[in-house]
């Protein structure tokens, strides 16, 4: 009989691959379909959304090693390889956090600072923004696995999750935590709090001197774009929590809740693909068009009738 460790395992090694086969098909979308051309024009936040999506391909792996371990109740590997595993997960999960922040702060300026954001949100500065995360998360976790001697992360099956290499007992590790989670959970608030506080304004406010049926277009893809990020951040904060408050709360020795961190993180690798596919028409037609080979009649219809229903509105105040 298995016990519930190896079942949570079995459970998490499912979970994960399915999310490493969505991502990855997503990424394969995102490519074929030419999403990330200069002529497209949401090319920047879907250059964006690629690198995220990459990140989280690429994030789920330490988890599955986890969990692989956890249903043989064994570490497979010995020697310098856990930190390794550990420098690798920490990486993704840097890169992860500054993407969360990158993906905030872009629907900050689209939706806040509208009349700017086509001149500060470019392919250059996407392809710059991309390449500035991944430095900086590299050289955050090759410091702390290789740097810091109390602070390496290992993967530690019997908690389904990572742990501080701690050899020397020493009391400093958390004086060494670097507060990168509560950073990124702040500018998280900030800008989200900002976009909905400026959503509302927006039904108040008297329309630009753009046309109307065009500025509400624009409007409604940038609120859209905003609360798929802002779900997307859920995830990611709960596992900033539950790796501050278990420690805490949990007594000794009760270790199957700390399973909850991995859920959270595969979740937190799921759900980008899921809201993308859920909340965007375009994304959504292209993935049903690489399946099936149709175009996704309905929501295309759904674009026309609201084009349609626009132009027929305009048309009522003109004559009204």
């Amino acid at each position: 009989m298995f016990s519930a460790a190896q079942c949570i395992g079995v459970f998490l090694i499912i979970f994960a691959f399915c999310s490493f086969l969505l991502n990855t098909f997503l990424i394969y979308v995102f490519i074929s379909k030419r999403l990330i051309s200069t002529k497209h024009e949401n090319h920047t936040i879907y250059r964006l959304i690629l690198n995220f999506l990459v990140c989280d391909s690429l994030e789920v792996w330490p988890t599955i090693y986890i969990a692989v371990c956890a249903v043989l109740e064994k570490d497979l590997l010995q020697g310098d390889f856990p930190v390794i595993i550990g420098t690798i997960n920490n990486l993704m999960y840097y890169e992860m956090m500054l993407m969360l922040m990158t993906m905030a702060i872009n629907r900050y300026v689209g939706i806040c600072h509208f009349n700017k954001y086509a001149s500060i949100f470019t392919a250059r500065t996407a392809a710059i923004l991309i390449v500035v995360t991944w430095s900086i998360s590299g050289v955050f976790s090759i410091y702390a696995g290789y740097f810091v001697y109390c602070c390496a992360l290992v993967p530690f099956y019997p908690v389904f999750t990572f742990i501080y290499l701690n050899p020397l007992n020493l009391d400093n590790v958390m004086a060494r935590y670097n507060h990168l989670n509560e950073v990124c959970c702040c500018v998280l608030f900030f800008c989200y709090a900002r976009i909905l506080w400026t959503v509302h304004k927006i039904g108040r406010e008297a329309l630009s001197r753009m046309d109307r049926s065009i500025q509400r277009h624009r409007t409604r893809q940038n609120i859209r774009f905003a609360f798929q990020f802002l779900f997307i951040s859920l995830f990611f904060i709960l596992i900033a929590i539950f790796y501050v408050v278990f420690p805490k709360l949990l007594p000794e020795g009760v270790l199957l809740p700390y399973s909850l961190i991995s859920v959270c993180m595969i979740a937190n690798c799921t759900i980008n693909s899921i809201m993308y596919l859920s909340f965007n028409p375009e994304v959504r037609r292209l993935a049903l068009l690489t399946l099936f080979g149709k175009k996704n009649t309905v929501g295309v219809r759904g674009e026309t009738q609201n084009v349609q229903r626009s132009r027929i509105t305009q048309e009522q105040r003109r004559n009204g």
